[in-house]
């Protein structure tokens, strides 16, 4: 018993030290020009990768625009030079495996190499509206990350499968990265998860109560299906930085309240009876829902049930909370800046100054 501890913990710190610890941010969805000025800055304040979201229509209480993701990404490619480019994440049900294959391929060659993408199998907002078949969602997302595969490391590819058939196809120039661009998945079920054991380079679920016991129950599948193949740890957070925990507070609260009730089995509430759930699996924006949607947080959702889903306070409180997820096993923490346009910089000052130095002293 004590050796199987020793073991975890051996193998844990091993991981960390040998692929580092990471920090990614997520772009806004919209405008153009506050997206270039958040890439900049991504740099300059030393992170090691930019993520956009790949939504058709955007997440906010009171603006629902968003930019494409990955020409976003291929102009990204153009004004930067260090950090790597991820989406966070692709929805697999709206496009054609081979035609994702085919972009992705191409903003590797564009970005020289730089590019994450994580997928997932598709929300709402993104589906519903627009009249994209649904069907069989996970088993669509396995069938498309095994033919994204072939036609990255394969000269020809003939496919027969249950959603997807091909012949005598192929994609060139094959990516730059070998044998392929990492690809991760937004795992948040048993099943996504076991996927991410069998096929993915990284994992990157929304904050989880049972992080560590998910993690340990991929990491067994994957040694017995990929032995020593390394995974990268993630994990997506939302973040508000401040001078003080209170005034952090102050600009997280009814955002957080509000995307709570996206997740509620994620609240620290035992007992808490949500009548609603506003879930990404079946909700379309508009801006009537969104103001239902904030309401009901108003009235049924105290700051005290979220708290802990959250990197928020002031440097030295978001440092511990950054910890507690380290213990239960991230490396790679991707970041949202959960906040309006004007306190946006100031996010990345505080990350860039004050976080990312100690972090980066302490377990890198």
């Amino acid at each position: 018993m004590i050796f199987t501890f020793l073991k975890d913990i051996f193998i844990d710190v091993t991981y960390l030290e040998t692929n580092g610890l990471r920090f990614g941010i997520t772009m806004p969805f919209h405008p153009w020009e506050e997206i270039l000025k958040c890439a900049k800055m991504s740099e300059k304040y030393n992170f090691d990768s930019i993520w956009m979201a790949d939504h058709i229509v955007g997440m906010g209480l009171k603006r629902l625009d968003a930019l494409e993701a990955y020409s976003t990404l291929a102009s990204l490619a153009m004004i930067t030079k260090k950090v790597r480019l991820g989406t966070s994440v692709t929805n697999i049900q709206t496009r054609h495996p081979a035609i994702l294959a085919q972009t992705i391929s191409t903003l590797d060659h564009i970005s020289k190499g730089r590019v994450i993408t994580a997928i997932g199998s598709g929300e709402a907002m993104s589906i519903v509206p627009f009249g994209i078949p649904w069907d069989k969602p996970v088993s669509r997302m396995d069938e498309a990350i095994r033919l994204m595969i072939k036609l990255w490391t394969e000269k020809k590819v003939d496919f027969d499968g249950e959603f997807f058939k091909l012949k005598g196809a192929f994609i060139d120039p094959k990516p730059i990265q070998k044998p392929y661009p990492p690809v991760w998945i937004a795992a948040n079920s048993p099943r996504t998860m076991n996927m991410t054991a069998k096929l993915a380079d990284g994992w990157l679920p929304l904050v989880r109560k049972n992080y560590e016991n998910d993690l340990k129950n991929i990491l067994k599948v994957r040694k017995q299906v990929r032995k020593n193949s390394a995974l990268e740890r993630g994990i997506l957070l939302y973040s508000v930085v401040a001078e003080n925990d209170d005034k952090a507070r102050r600009i997280l609260e009814l955002p957080a309240k509000v995307f709570s009730l996206f997740d509620v089995n994620g609240l620290d509430q035992p007992g808490l009876k949500i009548s609603h759930n506003f879930s990404f699996q079946k909700f379309s924006y508009s801006q009537k829902m969104i103001t239902q949607i904030i309401e009901y947080a108003q009235e049924h959702v105290s700051f005290e049930m979220i708290e802990q889903r959250y990197i928020w306070g002031s440097p030295a409180s978001c440092i511990e909370k950054l910890e507690k997820w380290i213990k239960s096993g991230v490396n790679y923490f991707v970041i949202v800046a959960f906040v309006s346009e004007k306190y946006r910089e100031a996010q990345y000052k505080f990350w860039g100054n004050h976080i990312l130095p100690y972090m980066r002293e302490q377990y890198t």
